[in-house]
């Protein structure tokens, strides 16, 4: 008899394979409208989750680390443009949050140090009156501080790539869709490097098999600090690629700088792999 019980619990797992590394989650309303996407990793939230309502317009795109929301956090309104993008770092808000009018059109950013939004010493008296009719539709904005007025407008997709224009092109910087090699101000990982090593996952086999090294990615991070997308320069395997890639993926960065204006920019990120 326990012969029989162990031989089928080993045809269960033969034709049934359990696979409790990576699933996804989905929730529905009683409509059958998609209502949640959850991405799993060992039975633990990783990844970005989405979030829609019932006329299925996407409401949130939020990074989840081992189970606990870490990383880009974006917030649409309910007709689906972005109202506002921001960082959580160990469970607070950190680094500078962005926000948008109600057609998802940039107005600035508000910095926050780890849950406590920064003030500047010299806030800023007069905003041209677009921005200030803009802000007053931004709910989630803290009353106590200033937004600071920007050209910026709306992101475009493009994979260029470009060097330090000539000074005559100053006025088209911030609506060049290519990607800077060479920039005044490079663009810096919220919470400096340090902060990818920390929340980047060592593989297992990685750690079993000894493997140490640094892992190079390219990153394609937009004027808004975003990474766009990213490519595996210089890999050591097992793992570790992917587990840097997708960590320098979720990382938000302050955008590079060309002549005082923010621009796109294409960049190496190290990724060190070091047993203790």
């Amino acid at each position: 008899m326990k012969s029989y019980i162990f031989s089928l619990i080993i045809f269960i797992l033969i034709t049934h394979p359990i696979n409790s590394q990576t699933d996804t989650l989905y929730y529905r309303f009683e409509s059958g409208q998609l209502k949640e996407v959850i991405p799993l990793y060992q039975n633990v939230r990783e990844g970005i989750a989405l979030f829609y309502n019932e006329a299925g317009v996407l409401l949130h795109e939020i990074s989840y680390k081992n189970g606990r929301v870490e990383g880009l956090v974006k917030n649409y309104n309910e007709k689906g443009y972005l109202q506002e993008l921001f960082s959580i770092e160990d469970g607070k808000r950190n680094g500078p949050t962005s926000f948008f009018d109600s057609v998802g059109v940039y107005i600035g950013d508000k910095d926050y140090d780890f849950g406590r939004l920064v003030i500047p010493s010299e806030v800023e008296q007069s905003l041209e009156p677009s921005i200030v009719k803009e802000d007053t539709e931004v709910k989630s904005t803290p009353k106590e501080s200033t937004i600071k007025p920007s050209a910026i407008t709306t992101k475009k997709q493009s994979s260029t790539i470009s060097i330090i224009p000539a000074d005559n092109n100053d006025d088209n910087l911030e609506d060049d869709p290519a990607y800077f090699l060479s920039v005044e101000v490079l663009p810096q990982p919220i919470g400096g490097y340090e902060k990818i090593q920390e929340r980047v996952n060592y593989p297992e086999l990685a750690r079993k098999k000894k493997i140490q090294g640094t892992v190079k990615i390219k990153a394609f991070i937009d004027r808004y600090g975003d990474v766009e997308k990213t490519e595996i320069v210089e890999g050591i395997g097992y793992g570790c690629d992917e587990a840097a890639e997708i960590t320098v993926y979720y990382t938000r960065f302050s955008p590079g700088i060309i002549r005082g204006k923010a621009v796109k920019v294409q960049m190496i990120i190290p990724v060190e792999f070091k047993l203790n």
